[in-house]
């Protein structure tokens, strides 16, 4: 009875089947149409996003001037100043301000928010760490009348403080740590971090604090501010930053960043159009003779964002020809021509991806193009894995002179896969 029931239920169920997969593929064909809710959507997102970028290049955004920055050593006291200037040595007072406020990775974020939401005390729920104060912070659309154009900074608290820390405060860990309903890719500006692995008075310890002391005269600005951008490593992950950054900050400020770390996302914004700035005539202007960051020691780089598009990112931009036999590096050329026009020759520059297929793409074509020799792995200081890439110019080099005259040159970046990937394999050359 029960094969009977099932043998004459087949035919409703094919027809339900069917009746599936033609709705299916009408709804398919209504989405492509322009008056279809989805296109609507699209059309609605797409003029939100218009309005956003408007008002931020109109109401918003403001190219700085440029103003002195000067260390404590180079500048003495005058006369007129505070008996703090007199009395207490340059080189102590450089001390105590590199202890106060130097050798950190700090945040700088830029957007249309709504108010976070604060505690006053500090959690005891060990899953809540209230990160600078700061409980949660709710995602809100452009125009939403709770929003505000908000500027976000503070102390990176995302992992524990480690036993060898880096120079300029740079951390290894992860930066992509997703937020409990966070829209950022950093739990510190939403208020999810390891604070309480940190020394120090909470919140205090979780923000920069150096705002007072700035504006305390004249003399404390220029000294303060050298060693806010000479001694800290900046992250930026914001869109509205990473494109507009060098409006938003002066020419002065610019040339004393010292260590910088970028995490992007090449879908959400190309290579191309890192820090080009949002007017219009910094769209179409040439590379400049003078890197962006004339002073940067390190330029790190996190490429964010699901693999498949990072793999559609290198085969979509004209991979250049490599070496005699025209084997293809499998790196976007944007990221060299990127990575040329903000870092001067004698930076440090590090482009991480967390993905393992992406790295061992990249490190196979530089393995059959530039040679053993110059793609042998090594240990990264940010941990993992990490090989050399010799950046082309006009072609990378075909005969032994034009490797040795290309690495006098020096010029190139490491490619690094984080830590917890083991990537170690066996090389084989493409005959």
């Amino acid at each position: 009875m029960a094969d009977f029931r099932a043998l004459a239920s087949y035919p409703f169920r094919l027809i339900a089947s069917g009746a599936s997969c033609v709705k299916n593929i009408f709804q398919g064909i209504w989405d492509v149409l322009p008056w279809s809710q989805w296109k609507q959507m699209q059309r609605e997102d797409s003029r939100r996003q218009q309005e956003h970028n408007k008002f931020f290049v109109d109401r918003i955004l403001r190219p700085a001037a440029a103003t002195p920055i000067s260390t404590a050593i180079e500048r003495p006291a005058s006369e007129n100043t505070s008996p703090l200037f007199n009395r207490i040595p340059p080189e102590v007072r450089r001390d105590i301000l590199l202890y106060a406020f130097g050798e950190h990775t700090l945040h700088m974020d830029l957007g249309f928010q709504a108010p976070p939401k604060r505690v006053d005390e500090e959690p005891t729920d060990p899953g809540r760490t209230a990160h600078a104060g700061i409980e949660s912070q709710e995602f809100i659309t452009f125009g939403d009348r709770m929003g505000h154009w908000r500027w976000g900074g503070c102390v990176c608290h995302r992992s524990p403080p480690e036993e060898d820390p880096l120079s300029l405060g740079r951390l290894r860990s992860d930066p992509i740590v997703r937020a409990r309903g966070s829209y950022y890719t950093d739990g510190c500006l939403v208020g999810e971090a390891a604070c309480p692995h940190w020394p120090g008075q909470w919140p205090v310890k979780c923000q920069i604090g150096i705002m007072g002391w700035l504006l305390s005269c004249r003399q404390a600005y220029l000294e303060g501010m050298e060693v806010l951008y000479g001694t800290n490593t900046i992250q930026v992950s914001c869109k509205l930053l990473l494109r507009g950054f060098p409006e938003l900050l002066s020419s002065t400020v610019l040339s004393h960043i010292r260590s910088l770390k970028l995490v992007i996302n090449p879908q959400n914004l190309q290579l191309r159009h890192v820090f080009i700035g949002h007017y219009e005539q910094f769209h179409h202007r040439q590379t400049p003779k003078s890197p962006l960051f004339p002073s940067l020691s390190y330029l790190h780089i996190w490429l964010s964002g699901p693999e498949y598009e990072l793999l559609g990112l290198a085969d979509a931009d004209a991979l250049q020809a490599a070496s005699a036999d025209g084997e293809a590096v499998y790196a976007p050329p944007d990221l060299d021509s990127t990575i040329i026009r903000l870092a001067p020759a004698t930076a440090t520059v590090t482009v991480t991806c967390p993905f393992q297929l992406w790295f061992r793409s990249v490190e196979t074509d530089h393995f059959n193009s530039q040679g053993e020799e110059w793609t042998q792995e090594r240990e990264s200081e940010y941990g993992g894995l990490e090989f050399w890439r010799q950046m082309p110019i006009g072609g990378l080099p075909k005969t032994t002179e034009q490797w040795e005259a290309a690495k006098k040159n020096g010029r190139g970046y490491w490619i690094h896969l984080g830590p917890g990937q083991d990537v170690r394999q066996t090389h084989q050359v493409d005959e």
